[in-house]
């Protein structure tokens, strides 16, 4: 049997190869991933380890909203995360500024981390984000210099050679006209 018509029956490898390893012996396959991309599994503790009771959840009108609640996080993450600053971290050696910082946000994140998954991831950073600026200070943007960098020899050659082919086009378009 050729190689590349295994490649089209994936479902008869499939089918082959639970039957080999001895997997779902008796359980229907489905589809274990919902819209959202989340798995509802039972975990079980198999000599193999493995979750052999995995499905999807019934897609709702509450996980539409939720994607889309989502969707917009991550786009308004997207706009300010190009915008902000760059904060001036302390160097790695610097065990005491470090260990401060990790001691206070460590304070104030128990405190204020609330609510669903990504309110807290937003908090964090925003946290994080603003208490290293206070702190440390922005890092100071190197205005580029206008100065342009000079060819390497490879473009200066093809510059020159584009030239002369120019150049020759037009002497010959010259001395068509002239003859």
């Amino acid at each position: 049997m050729p190689l590349w018509k295994d490649v089209q029956e994936p479902k008869r490898l499939k089918k082959i190869q639970q039957s080999r390893s001895g997997c779902s012996r008796g359980i229907v396959t489905e589809q274990r991933t919902d819209s959202s991309g989340e798995t509802q599994e039972i975990p079980s503790q198999d000599t193999n380890h493995s979750a052999k009771n995995l499905s999807a959840s019934v897609t709702s009108h509450d996980s539409s909203q939720s994607l889309i609640g989502e969707e917009h996080i991550t786009q308004q993450r997207q706009e300010t995360s190009h915008q902000k600053e760059r904060i001036a971290w302390p160097k790695m050696n610097s065990e005491a500024q470090w260990r401060d910082l990790n001691d206070d946000l460590g304070v104030i994140l128990e405190t204020s981390l609330q609510g669903c998954v990504e309110r807290r991831i937003e908090t964090l950073t925003t946290l994080i984000y603003n208490i290293g600026k206070e702190r440390f200070g922005v890092e100071e943007r190197k205005e580029k210099s206008n100065t342009k960098q000079t060819p390497n020899w490879r473009e200066q050659k093809i510059k020159q050679l584009r030239k002369e082919l120019k150049d020759l086009n037009r002497r010959y378009k010259k001395s068509n006209e002239i003859e």
